[in-house]
């Protein structure tokens, strides 16, 4: 995952599902292999450093602003969700190179203070 400084964390209005949050960020292919199917997880947490909610989704699934705010949330879980994604991204990632993700969060907690992003898995690349 790329530093802290570089993820970007926001909200929006979903016309179906109130206002969500959304992670963005880059996975780098940290590794000497050609990887394939990156999974990272996100993370929300209060003031006190407590864990309020968590989600992991597939790398290279990526949806626009206007499809942020007018998809309902079982098609955006659909989308980010799908290890496919874009082929032309999500199968093949040399080493060193990066992917972007997003991570969006419905039916939001109180007092969301911070928020992280962590790498939980990559499988060998399609060839």
């Amino acid at each position: 995952i790329l530093p802290k400084s570089q993820l970007l964390g926001y909200y929006i209005d979903n016309i179906n599902a109130g206002r969500i949050f959304v992670i963005e960020g880059k996975a780098i292919n940290n590794s000497s292999e050609v990887k394939g199917f990156i999974k990272v997880k996100g993370a929300l947490f209060d003031s006190m450093g407590n864990k309020l909610a968590e989600r992991e989704v597939y790398c290279g699934n990526i949806l626009s602003g206007e499809e942020l705010m007018e998809l309902g949330a079982d098609q955006i879980n659909y989308r980010l969700n799908n290890p496919g994604g874009d082929p032309s991204v999500t199968l093949n990632i040399p080493p060193q190179k990066s992917i972007p993700f997003m991570v969006v969060f419905f039916d939001l907690p109180e007092d969301i203070k911070k928020f992280s992003v962590k790498l939980t898995g990559t499988e060998k690349a399609i060839k």
